[in-house]
């Protein structure tokens, strides 16, 4: 049975984990989003991610209006 100090170790390192990998997405689709309109539709191709292609498709509309 593990003591208290040792699960809310683990408890703040999952929680530093979980904001370390949510800040490595945030780069990765910051990249993908200033990419050329080319490159940017190969990469939204190949991950196949529906919260990519909203995400691109609301960028685009921004940048039209702008």
């Amino acid at each position: 049975m593990q003591s208290e100090t040792s699960m809310a170790h683990h408890t703040v390192k999952q929680g530093h984990m979980d904001l370390v990998e949510r800040i490595n997405h945030a780069a990765v689709l910051g990249a993908i989003l200033q990419l050329p309109p080319v490159k940017r539709s190969m990469a939204r191709g190949q991950l196949g991610s529906r919260y990519l292609d909203k995400l691109i498709e609301w960028s685009e509309r921004k940048s039209i209006s702008a």
